[in-house]
């Protein structure tokens, strides 16, 4: 059985920013692999990554020449995203559902994302919308 929204959201919310902190070198390999492979398929455009945590897929991206949005619901890891950032592009602590952007993107990214969502085909429709 699949977490609620809105358990979804408090567990986010409640989430050990430290035990993400502790994986920082890998995280940063594992970003650079997946702009890769995003890369392969499309050139540089309007990309948003939901579920960034702390942007640095959204960093890679920014240097690669992208145009960048995150998503991000758990606060401190949004922060970070911000500052990691540099406030150059929009960082959202929200979910997908909750969040207000506009349409026209290339790419949307969803690393580590989908498999926590309630409804993974009700998510993949707002997606694509």
């Amino acid at each position: 059985m699949r977490a609620s929204q809105g358990q979804l959201c408090e567990l986010y919310r409640q989430m050990d920013f430290t035990v993400y902190e502790s994986e920082l070198r890998g995280r940063n390999r594992t970003a650079k692999s997946h702009l890769q492979i995003v890369q392969r398929h499309l050139r540089p455009g309007r990309l948003l990554d939901v579920g960034c945590a702390s942007g640095l897929f959204l960093l890679q991206a920014r240097q690669a020449g992208w145009n960048i949005a995150g998503i991000e619901p758990n606060e401190a890891l949004c922060e970070d995203a911000r500052k990691n950032l540099n406030g150059a592009s929009e960082i959202q602590c929200k979910t997908l559902e909750m969040a207000r952007l506009q349409s026209g993107f290339d790419a949307i990214t969803v690393w580590d994302v989908l498999e926590h969502v309630p409804d993974p085909q009700v998510f993949l429709q707002l997606c694509r919308s």
